[in-house]
C-alpha cells in the first residue's frame, strides 16, 4: 500500500481499510481498499496509512496471518482488536501514539515471537500484560515514556531473547530479570540509571550482549557481572563512573567488546583486564586518564582495537602495548603526549592505523615506526614537530595516507619519502616549509592528494611533480610563490583540482596547464595577475570551475575562455576590468 498525505486518516474495519482526506469539492473524500493482499497470505501490511482507530472487527474473517504491521500510525489504542489471531508470530506497533496497554490486550496472542511497541508514549505497564506470551522471543519497548518497570512485568516471558528498553526508568528492582533465563540481548541504554545491584543480572547466564550506554551509573558493584560468563559485547558509554574495581571484568571470559569511553574514570588499577582474553576492543576515549601501568593490556592478546583518544595521557612507557600482537587500531590522539619511547609500538607488526594527532610531540626518534610494516594510515598532524629524520618512513612500504599538517616543520630531507610507494595522501598543509626539494616525491607514484597549502613556499622547481602521474587534487594555495614553470604540472594528466589561490602570482606563461586536459577546477584567486595569454587556458576542455577574482586583471581577451565548453562557474570580481568584449561568453548560458 501507497503511504497516505498527511491530511488523510484511517479507520480500520472488518477487514477494510476507511480512508478520509479532505477534498476541493466535498467536505470528505471517502475511499475503501481491502486490508488483506491474498499474493501474500501471510502478513497484512497497514504501515505508514495515518490509521486512527482500529475496529474491534477489524482482523475477523481473515485467513490466518502470522505478520501484523500497523507501524507508524496515528493508533492510541488496541484494546480488544486482536481476538481471533492465536497464529500471529509477529506485531509492529512501533511508532503510533499508544499511552497505555492494559491487562488483557495481548491475551490472545499465545503464538506471538516478536513485538514492537517503540516510539510510542507509553509511561506505564503492568503485570500480567505479557503473561500470556510464553513463546515471545523479541520485545521493543525504547523510546516510550517509561519511568520504572514491574518486578513482575516480564515472569511470564521465559522465552525472551531480546528486550530493548530506551526509556527513562530510573531504577530496576531486584528480580525484575529473573525469568528471562533465555536472554541473549539486555538493551537499557539512554536510561537514567544511577545505579545497579548486584543481584540484579544473577540470572541471565545466557546474556551476550548488554548494553547500559548513556545511563548515570557513578559505580559498579565488584560482582555486577559475575553470572555473565556468555557475554561478549559491555556498552558503558556516557556514564559518570569515576573508577573501575580490579575485580569487575573477572568472571567476563568471553567478552570480545567492551566500551566504557565517555565517562570520567581518571585511573585503571592494573589487573582490571587481565581476565578478557578474548577481547577484540577496547574504548577508553574521553576520560580523564593520565597514565596507563604498564602492564595494564598484558594479557589482551587477541585485541584488534584500543581507543584511547581524547584523555590527558602525558607519558606511555615503553613495554605497555608490547602484548597487542594483533592490533590493528591505536587511537591516541587528542592526548598531551610531548615525547614517544623508540621502542613503543616494536611488537605492533599488524597494526594498519595510528593515530597521533593532537598532542604535544616535537620529535620523533628515527626507528619508532620500524615495527610497523602494515601501516596504511598515519596521522601526526596538530603536533609541534620541526623535523622529520629522513629514516623515519622507512619501514613503512604500504602506508596509504600520511597526515602531517599543522606542525612547524622547516624542512623535509630529499629521500624522506622514498619508501612510501603506496602513498595515496599526503597532507602537508599549515607547516613553515620554505622550499620543496625537486626529488621529494620521485617514488610516490600512486599519490593522488597532495596539500602543500599555508606554507611559506617561494618557489617550485621544474620537475618536482614529474613522478605523480596519478595526481588528481593539488592544494598550493596560501604560500609566498611568485611563479610557475611552465613545464611544472606537465606529467599530472589526471589532475582535477588546481588551487593556487592567495599567493603572488604575477605571469602564468602559455602552456603552463596545457597537460591538464582532466581538469574541473583551476582557482587562481588573489594573486597579482595583470593577463592572461589568450592561449592559457585552451585545453582545459573539461574545466567547470575558474576562479580569478582579486586579482588585477585590466582586460581579457575575446576568445580566452573559447575552449571552457564545459565550464559552469566563472569568479572575475575584484580585479581591474573595465569592459568586457561582447563576444567574451559566447558559450554559456
Amino acid at each position: 500500500m501507497p503511504t497516505l498525505p498527511s491530511q488523510c486518516q484511517s479507520n480500520l474495519y472488518h477487514n477494510k481499510i476507511e480512508i478520509k482526506c479532505p477534498s476541493a469539492n466535498t467536505s470528505t473524500l471517502l475511499i475503501y481498499e481491502q486490508i488483506y493482499d491474498p499474493s501474500v497470505p501471510s502478513a497484512l501490511n497497514v504501515s505508514r496509512r495515518n490509521v486512527i482507530h482500529i475496529s474491534s472487527e477489524a482482523f475477523e474473517s481473515l485467513p490466518p496471518i502470522q505478520y501484523l504491521l500497523l507501524s507508524y500510525n496515528k493508533i492510541k489504542t488496541i484494546d480488544g482488536v486482536f481476538h481471533g489471531l492465536g497464529e500471529l508470530l509477529v506485531l509492529d506497533l512501533t511508532g503510533n501514539i499508544i499511552e497505555s496497554l492494559s491487562g488483557g490486550v495481548l491475551a490472545s496472542l499465545q503464538s506471538l515471537q516478536q513485538l514492537y511497541l517503540g516510539r510510542n508514549i507509553i509511561s506505564g505497564l503492568t503485570p500480567p500484560l505479557f503473561d500470556s506470551l510464553g513463546n515471545l522471543t523479541v520485545l521493543w519497548l525504547d523510546e516510550n515514556q517509561l519511568i520504572e518497570l514491574d518486578v513482575g512485568l516480564f515472569q511470564g516471558l521465559r522465552k525472551l531473547s531480546i528486550l530493548a528498553n530506551a526509556n527513562q526508568v530510573r531504577e530496576l528492582t531486584p528480580g525484575i530479570f529473573d525469568s528471562l533465563g533465555n536472554l541473549r540481548e539486555l538493551l537499557l541504554a539512554e536510561n537514567q540509571l544511577t545505579e545497579l545491584d548486584v543481584s540484579l543480572f544473577l540470572s541471565l547466564h545466557k546474556l551476550s550482549i548488554l548494553d547500559l550506554d548513556t545511563n548515570q551509573l557513578r559505580e559498579l558493584k565488584p560482582d555486577i557481572f559475575e553470572s555473565l560468563s556468555n557475554l561478549t559485547e559491555l556498552l558503558l558509554h556516557g556514564n559518570q563512573l569515576t573508577e573501575l574495581d580490579v575485580r569487575l571484568f573477572q568472571s567476563l571470559h568471553k567478552l570480545s567488546i567492551l566500551e566504557l569511553d565517555t565517562n570520567q574514570i581518571r585511573k585503571i588499577e592494573p589487573g582490571t583486564f587481565d581476565s578478557l582474553g578474548n577481547l577484540t576492543k577496547l574504548g577508553l576515549y574521553k576520560n580523564q586518564l593520565t597514565e596507563l601501568d604498564v602492564s595494564l593490556f598484558q594479557d589482551l592478546y587477541k585485541l584488534s582495537i584500543l581507543a584511547l583518544h581524547t584523555n590527558q595521557i602525558r607519558k606511555i612507557n615503553s613495554g605497555t602495548f608490547d602484548s597487542l600482537r594483533n592490533l590493528t587500531e591505536l587511537w591516541l590522539y587528542h592526548n598531551q603526549l610531548t615525547e614517544l619511547d623508540v621502542s613503543l609500538f616494536q611488537g605492533l607488526h599488524k597494526l594498519s592505523i595510528l593515530e597521533l594527532h593532537t598532542n604535544q610531540l616535537s620529535t620523533l626518534e628515527p626507528g619508532i615506526f620500524d615495527s610497523l610494516s602494515n601501516l596504511s594510515e598515519l596521522w601526526l598532524y596538530e603536533n609541534q614537530l620541526t623535523e622529520l629524520d629522513v629514516n623515519l618512513f622507512q619501514n613503512l612500504h604500504i602506508l596509504s595516507i600520511l597526515a602531517l599538517h599543522t606542525n612547524q616543520i622547516r624542512k623535509i630531507k630529499p629521500g624522506t619519502f622514498d619508501s612510501l610507494g603506496n602513498l595515496t595522501e599526503l597532507w602537508m598543509y599549515e607547516n613553515q616549509l620554505t622550499e620543496l626539494d625537486v626529488s621529494l616525491f620521485q617514488n610516490l607514484h600512486k599519490l593522488s592528494l597532495l596539500a602543500f597549502h599555508t606554507n611559506q613556499i617561494r618557489k617550485i622547481k621544474p620537475g618536482t611533480f614529474d613522478s605523480l602521474g596519478n595526481l588528481t587534487g593539488l592544494w598550493l594555495y596560501e604560500n609566498q610563490l611568485t611563479e610557475l614553470d611552465v613545464s611544472l604540472f606537465q606529467n599530472l594528466h589526471t589532475l582535477s583540482l588546481l588551487a593556487l589561490h592567495t599567493n603572488q602570482i604575477r605571469k602564468i606563461k602559455p602552456g603552463t596547464f596545457d597537460s591538464l586536459g582532466n581538469l574541473t577546477e583551476l582557482v587562481l584567486y588573489r594573486n597579482q595577475l595583470t593577463e592572461l595569454d589568450v592561449s592559457l587556458f585552451q585545453g582545459l576542455h573539461k574545466l567547470s570551475l575558474l576562479s580569478l577574482h582579486t586579482n588585477q586583471l585590466r582586460a581579457l581577451e575575446p576568445v580566452i575562455f573559447e575552449s571552457l565548453s564545459n565550464l559552469t562557474e566563472l569568479w572575475l570580481y575584484e580585479n581591474q576590468l573595465t569592459e568586457l568584449d561582447v563576444s567574451l561568453f559566447p558559450k554559456f548560458t
